[in-house]
Order: C-alpha cells, then structure tokens, then sequence
C-alpha cells in the first residue's frame, strides 16, 4: 500500500509542477492581454483580431491551469489517503506484530487487532500461541519426515531412542529481539538443539528399565528441567535477559529398548512359547495316558463280569439253542466225534 502512495505522491509532483507551468503561462498571457488591450484604448496600437488571439490564449490557459489544479487537489487527497491506509494494519489474534522497517527491526511490539505503525515497515507476525515440536521414530508423525528419535545413553549403559514432543510459547515481549537475533527459523535455532541435549543430560540419571516404566513421569520432568535451562543459557550467551521461549510441557511419547535388550526379550519370549508348549503336550499324553488307564479298566471289569457269568450248563445251552436252529434247513450235515464230543450239525454248503 505504501508504495502505491509513493507512486500517487509522484504523478501528484509532476501534475502540481504542469499546474504551476499552467498558472504561470496563464499570468504571461493575461499580462499581455491587459497591456495590449490598455495600448489599444491608448493608441490603437494593437486591432481587435490580435487582441482576440490574446485572449483566447489566455482562456486556454486558465483551462489547463484549473484542470492541472483540480487534478493535483485529487491526486493529494488520493495520496494522502493511501498514506492513512498505510498507517493502519491489523495483527492476528494468537500473534505479535514486528516492525521491520528497512532491516531496522522496532522493539514496540503491536498487539492483536488494529494498530498504527510506521508507513514504510514491514509487520512480521510471530505466533504467541502455545505450540508443539515433535521427534518421533515413526515417518510423518515428527517435524523431520525420516527417523528423528533421539537415542540416549542411560545409567545403565543401554541406548534405546526416544520420542518426545515439546509443548511452547513465544514470550510476547521478547518477540523483537527474537526475530531480530534468529528470524523465522528460531525453532530450529533454539528449540531443536536444546531438545536434543535436555533429553541425552536427564536419560543419563535414570537406568532404562526406570525411563521405561516406574520413572517415565519423572524422566519427562527432568526434560523439562534441562530444556529450560538450555533454552535460558543459550539466550544468556547472546547477553539478553528475556525468557523469549517458555516450556509448557515435556511429554515421552514412546522409549523403545536397545537391540540387544530387544534380542533378549524375543530370545526370551520364544523360550517361553516353547516351554508353555512342551508343558501342553505333557498334559495332553497324561490325559491320554489316563483315558487308555480308564478303558483298560473298564475292559477288563466287564470281562471279569463275563468270565463269571459263563458257567458249562450256560455254554451246553447255547449249543442246544443253535443247533435246534441248525435243525430246521433242509441242507445239513453231521460230524460225528469221538464219544468225548456231542455230533455238531453244520450247513451242508
């Protein structure tokens, strides 16, 4: 908008200087106009076509003089408005304005909403809103698109990578300096690096079985310790005394464990299997074992109960009851024996 101010501000020149060449021409010619029309009426020196040449130049003119006026008076009045315009700008909510005018960053910093600032500075917005930093393992989940879990040493001399994600702010006040000292790209500036060194400083207090499981809260707190002071030293070193970034929140989102520990676990996991596999087919032989008992048994009851019911009256009357069904087909034989055995009738085929 400014520069359209400054462009309007020049036609305005240049048509302000063509009304004042206008104005002046117009003077030039009136004044001829008067002497010629006063050595007329005087002497008679000059006739009535020449003073009516004199006076239609005056007349065109004063036309060019009042046109080139009335265009300057708007060209003004356009300008001056474009430069108003250009006063007044409106800052986001959730975000600071920065004045950069020509590389000279302000340290007035505006407020959301509208606001006044200089017609030749640039407004850069910085968010204030609290936002979050993410380092993940997994592709597309963290800021970098590859693998960006941090791998840490413990207590205990295992490194396993960690996730986290870092919850911030942008102190308001401290807006200017920040954009002044690091741009835009203070997150990779500050938050990154001191990310990355909060996190290898606290693992070093805890062993991975505790950052793993009964200290992870106190492992996310011990970041958020570190974190601060990092981002405070690093801002110290700089000889600023503003917070500029605030830690909200340090949260580990996920800690894998070490390869050999991860060996471990599945070398471990698969003997379990096949423990809990060998104590299955155990119990199935020893349930196969007692079902062949239970038949045997049962097998052996009821051939005692038979072997106790058969008595030779019973046999010599089962005899008795086939042979007489024998008796009755037409085709039979008889097998005579010695006097020991009774003859046995049989079908003759």
């Amino acid at each position: 908008m400014i520069w359209f101010s400054i462009l309007t501000f020049c036609v305005f020149s240049v048509v302000f200087f063509l009304s004042r060449v206008a104005k002046r021409e117009y003077r030039d010619f009136k004044t001829k106009y008067d002497t010629a029309n006063q050595q007329q009426q005087q002497s008679k020196s000059y006739t009535d076509r020449g003073l009516g040449g004199l006076a239609e130049k005056v007349d065109e003119a004063l036309s060019s003089f009042r046109m080139f006026t009335l265009a300057s008076r708007g060209l003004f009045v356009l300008a001056l408005v474009l430069l108003i315009i250009s006063c007044i700008t409106f800052v986001d909510a959730g975000t600071v304005g920065v004045q950069d005018m020509l590389g000279n960053v302000r340290d007035r910093v505006l407020s959301p909403g509208p606001a006044i600032k200089n017609p030749f500075a640039k407004i850069v917005e910085i968010s204030t809103r609290t936002e979050t930093y993410t380092m993940s393992a997994q592709h597309g989940e963290g800021a970098k698109q590859e693998d960006d879990s941090i791998p840490v040493l413990t207590k205990d001399g295992l490194q396993p990578p960690v996730d986290v994600t870092v919850a911030y702010h942008v102190v308001s006040a401290d807006a200017p300096w920040l954009y002044k000292t690091f741009g835009l790209k203070y997150v990779d500036d500050i938050i990154r690096p001191s990310v990355r060194t909060a996190i290898r400083s606290g693992a070093a207090e805890f062993k991975w079985e505790e950052i793993f499981s009964t200290q992870r809260n106190a492992y996310a707190m011990k970041i958020e310790t570190n974190l601060a002071s990092s981002v405070k030293d690093l801002i110290s070193n700089r000889k600023y005394d503003g917070m500029v970034v605030a830690v909200d929140q340090v949260m580990v989102r996920d800690i894998q464990p070490p390869k050999k520990v991860k060996d471990a676990i599945e070398e471990k996991l698969a003997e379990q299997q096949k423990a809990e596999k060998m104590e299955f087919t155990l119990l199935r032989e020893k349930k196969e074992a007692e079902r062949k008992r239970i038949e045997a048994t049962g097998i052996r009851d009821f051939q005692a109960i038979v072997v106790q019911g058969v008595t030779p009256s019973l046999l010599t009357w089962k005899w008795l009851e086939v042979q007489m069904e024998m008796a009755k087909s037409p085709n039979k034989v008889f097998i005579i024996a010695d006097g020991n055995a009774p003859p046995i009738m049989m079908p003759a085929n």
